[in-house]
């Protein structure tokens, strides 16, 4: 159950637009994340995530989506994947 795995240090989505994945993982990460363009937002995605790890977190989405991970001192960009 969700509220459990919360309790546990994990993050779970099911079916979940990215656009609410990042809105969550910025609560947890001092580098927000930004997405390259809005229609990347509607890519959905099912996943756990470590809540305590937010670098191992943002590396997984690219393991799990066609994206790239563009690293910034003062944000973290997401494209699609050329």
């Amino acid at each position: 159950n969700k509220s459990g795995a919360w309790r546990e240090g994990l993050r779970l989505y099911f079916d979940t637009p990215l656009n609410d994945v990042v809105a969550d993982f910025n609560r947890y990460s001092e580098r927000p994340l930004e997405l390259a363009s809005e229609e990347m937002g509607k890519l959905s995605l099912t996943a756990v995530f470590p809540t305590d790890n937010i670098d191992k977190m943002v590396q997984s989405l690219s393991n799990v989506l066609p994206i790239t991970i563009t690293e910034e001192d003062q944000r973290i960009l997401l494209s699609l994947r050329q």
